[in-house]
């Protein structure tokens, strides 16, 4: 199970000194209480934080970036258009 400061390394990659503000703290407690969930999938319009690199928008090899290191250690995401694509295809 990834630790609060595995998860906070992957979203908000920062120099060791700067502290996490209160948003990206919740943000990586999200992701914490959807590891213990145990739920399939994590849904979320946050592309900036859950899914895509820092810099993406001027770097497209970043895209997708945080989405993969999260997949790595177990941690599917989806934004909300992705999941209604993919759970009407089951249906």
């Amino acid at each position: 199970m990834p630790s609060f400061q595995q998860l906070a390394e992957i979203l908000f990659p920062q120099p060791i000194s700067d502290k996490l503000t209160e948003n990206q703290a919740n943000d990586v407690m999200h992701l914490i209480a959807h590891v213990y969930s145990d739920a399939d999938y994590f849904v979320t319009n946050n592309t900036k934080d859950f899914i895509d690199g820092k810099g993406s928008k001027k770097n497209m090899n970043l895209k997708n970036l945080t989405r993969n290191r999260l997949e790595e250690i177990g941690i599917k995401i989806l934004t909300s258009e992705e999941a209604s694509i993919k759970f009407i295809s089951l249906a």
